[in-house]
Formats: structure tokens, C-alpha cells, sequence
């Protein structure tokens, strides 16, 4: 029995290990037509976290947790950067200069990002930094985003 328990140490702790790495890539969820026209005060379009890639010296400079958020009525998207404190589940995340805070848990497909208190995205082309905030309401509290890559987002 202690036999069996120290071989399935090193396999758990590789799970252990892998788990924090699966979380890493790109989130996308782009909302369509028809589920628009079914939640009208809903105000995001699309949605796209990339996350798990740290800014500092052994990396490039986009190699930066983003969050891109596209509006109703808008063409570009607003952005914020989540900063996430590593070793909780769901991983307990907050955004750059007060602008709100979210849990991000594992989904069998992606991620689920729920909005604790608001989340703010700015204009990337604006000097206004008050952007716009999402309230946490029926249609701004969860996000069920697909993962389209374990790496980077691509721009589009």
C-alpha cells in the first residue's frame, strides 16, 4: 500500500502541475445574432481573455495578460489587463488600476469568468480612463469562454 502511495505522488503532483498550465492560452466568445436579440441589455458582443503569460524580463512585450471586451455599437474593442493571484481555484483576479474583480475557473472546454464586483475596459485611443464598467447583473455576471488556443491571441 505505502508502495502504491509513493509511485502515485510524482503523478499526482504532474497533474498538480499540469492543471496551472492548462489554464494558460486564449478565450474567445463571440455572441450571435440571435442570442443577442434574446438578452437585449446584454452589451457585450464578443469577449476574448488571453491569459497566463507574464510581463517581465524573460518575455516579450506581448507577452501580457489581456482582456478585450467589444460593445454593442462599437467597432474596436476595450481592453483591460487582469492581474490573477496564482494558487487559488477559481483563481481570484483583479484588473489593472481599480478596475474590478472576477474569479476565473476551469471549464471542460475553457474557462468561466465570473464578475465579482464590476470590470472596467477602456478605450485604448481614448485619454479618458473611466471607461466603461460591466455591473455584475443577470446579463454581465458570467462568461463562458472557449479556448481557441493554448497559446497567444492572434490580433483580429
Amino acid at each position: 500500500m505505502l508502495r502504491h502511495l509513493v509511485l502515485a505522488i510524482p503523478a499526482l503532483m504532474l497533474l498538480a502541475g499540469s492543471a496551472q498550465a492548462e489554464i494558460k492560452g486564449c478565450y474567445d466568445r463571440v455572441y450571435d445574432a440571435a442570442h443577442l436579440r434574446k438578452h437585449p441589455k446584454q452589451k457585450v458582443t464578443r469577449i476574448r481573455l488571453q491569459y497566463g503569460f507574464e510581463h517581465g524580463p524573460d518575455s516579450n512585450e506581448e507577452d501580457i495578460n489581456g482582456l478585450d471586451i467589444w460593445l454593442r455599437g462599437e467597432t474596436k474593442p476595450r481592453y483591460a489587463v487582469p492581474i490573477c493571484r496564482e494558487g487559488t481555484r477559481p483563481l481570484d483576479c483583479g484588473i489593472e488600476s481599480d478596475g474590478g474583480s472576477f474569479t476565473l475557473d476551469e471549464t471542460q472546454d475553457g474557462v468561466k469568468l465570473t464578475n465579482k464586483s464590476y470590470l472596467r475596459a477602456v478605450d485604448p485611443d481614448s485619454d479618458d480612463e473611466g471607461g466603461v464598467e460591466l455591473q455584475p447583473d443577470s446579463e454581465h455576471r458570467v462568461f463562458l469562454l472557449p479556448r481557441i488556443s493554448g497559446g497567444r491571441c492572434r490580433a483580429s
